[in-house]
């Protein structure tokens, strides 16, 4: 085992977050540093906001979860 001698890549360039985050540094480039937060969030399905307030901005709805959401990685087909 040695140090790695290149970045490791956990995901392909094609994924859709990758190509995300390649399209911000590329055409988002900000004086001083160009670091962006981005918030990901997984399992939601949909914001259900039929008893939310419009005149709120803190009452954002209740999540409804993503019970179908899979997580495993499906092995590439040849």
């Amino acid at each position: 085992m040695s140090p790695l001698t290149k970045r490791e890549e956990s995901l392909p360039q094609d994924h859709v977050l990758i190509k995300t985050k390649n399209k911000i540094e590329d055409n988002f480039v900000a004086g001083g540093s160009n670091a962006i937060d981005v918030s990901i969030f997984w399992g939601i399905k949909e914001l259900d906001k039929k008893d939310a307030s419009m005149w709120d901005p803190e009452d954002l709805g209740k999540i409804v979860w993503d019970d179908d959401i899979d997580f495993n990685i499906a092995e590439p087909t040849a």
